[in-house]
């Protein structure tokens, strides 16, 4: 990953991001296409091989004892034949205006329907300029879907702030996930004012939440949860990040302990909290 941009390249896109209009679905196109070519592989291999084939070399999966590399923790599942087990497609999405990072998020339905669920998937262009996953993550349980393959994606707007060096910008949102994650710790509703308006977020709920008053009306029935971030990533313009992290938290007396998984846009005012993503183990 590179850290830093050029004085120049810099002051150039930032020149461009000012006066150039962008076609937000348009943009995002690259990340929608290569979920749906992740997802239509599945339906030709196993579970395992086509997780494989997508996941970044310094790709991430959540474990309970930690993040672990993807495709060394994938190399350890069992063979199966499973092709065709999970049926997804994506909803909603974004990408970076560096056209190097973005997200994606949509149902999953198992087993022709015997169980759904909600999944979040970060996407980085590589080197050769493929995509792959970064980390890959979703929900327990949900509900069957509104939406269906062939349905148009809701995306988000292209950020039009200024571009940030890589290392400030990611220093300046693991400094702000840390911030936030210890003050949901005493009080879960601290992290509405994070959302921004057309965020969505999964996990807590067997249906997705959209927008962020739903959000918020959410957050207000949580108990407190703590949030420590272990890892994440910005967009080589430093408009677009992620997060993630464990969380804890008590609820019907019992401990809970689960991932978490944020997706991030910077826009005028600073970051906000875009796609989110908790549950537990």
């Amino acid at each position: 990953m590179r850290y830093w941009l050029p004085i120049l390249a810099l002051c150039a896109s930032a020149c461009a991001s000012s006066s150039t209009p962008v076609d937000s679905r348009a943009s995002a196109e690259p990340v929608i296409a290569a979920e749906r070519a992740f997802a239509a592989r599945h339906q030709l291999v196993s579970v395992k091989e086509s997780f494989l084939e997508y996941a970044a070399p310094d790709g991430v999966l959540m474990t309970p004892d930690g993040p672990r590399n993807a495709r060394e923790f994938i190399s350890t599942w069992p063979d199966a034949a499973d092709k065709g087990l999970i049926k997804w497609w994506p909803r909603f999405a974004g990408i970076a205006r560096s056209g190097d990072v973005g997200f994606t998020t949509g149902p999953a339905d198992f087993d022709g329907g015997k169980r759904f669920t909600n999944y979040f998937t970060i996407w980085k262009k590589q080197p050769d300029g493929s995509w792959k996953w970064a980390i890959d993550l979703g929900t327990r349980r949900g509900a069957p879907p509104a939406s269906s393959p062939g349905d148009p994606v809701e995306t988000i707007p292209v950020s039009d702030v200024a571009p940030m060096p890589q290392m400030a910008a990611w220093a300046e949102l693991f400094a702000l996930d840390t911030e936030i994650g210890g003050a949901s710790a005493k009080d879960s509703k601290a992290l509405a004012p994070r959302f921004a308006p057309d965020a969505q977020a999964i996990g807590w709920t067997e249906t997705p939440l959209i927008g962020a008053a739903a959000i918020a009306e959410s957050l207000a029935g949580r108990p407190p949860i703590a949030m420590k971030p272990e890892g994440g990533g910005v967009s080589e313009a430093g408009d677009m990040g992620w997060t993630y992290g464990h969380a804890t938290w008590t609820e019907g007396g019992q401990r809970k302990r689960g991932p978490y998984l944020r997706a991030w846009q910077r826009r005028v005012g600073g970051w906000l909290i875009v796609m989110d993503n908790i549950h537990a183990f």
